[in-house]
């Protein structure tokens, strides 16, 4: 498998392990503080998506100790940022490559002994 599969599968792994505990949330209504769960009621084991999930302020302490909740304001606001910010990455590099390519073009027809 190549480096760029590995990556590919890793991603997907993450991605489905967010989903799934997104998911169990959702199902379990823990969805607002007061409605809050521990997570072992809502069949989510502790791992690094949960742990992920946390920092980013998607999963919340709730009204009870060792509660939790999925806090959907938070989540699809750091979804739509982090695909904004994707899309701007990809138009950066694309303007780079297009940028080096015409620096690329001009130097070339300035060198002597071209053909061109």
């Amino acid at each position: 498998m190549g480096g760029g599969a590995v990556v590919a599968a890793i991603a997907a792994a993450r991605k489905h392990g967010i989903e799934r505990v997104l998911d169990s949330c959702r199902m379990g209504q823990a969805t607002t503080a007061d409605r809050a769960q521990p997570l072992q009621l809502l069949g989510i084991e502790p791992n690094n998506w949960v742990d992920e999930l946390r920092k980013d302020g998607i999963l919340k302490p709730g009204s009870e100790p060792d509660t939790w909740y999925l806090d959907e304001i938070a989540y699809v606001s750091r979804r739509d940022g982090r695909s904004m910010r994707a899309k701007r990455i990809v138009w950066t590099l694309m303007g780079i490559m297009l940028l080096g390519a015409a620096i690329g073009l001009i130097v070339m027809r300035m060198s002597p002994g071209t053909l061109m």
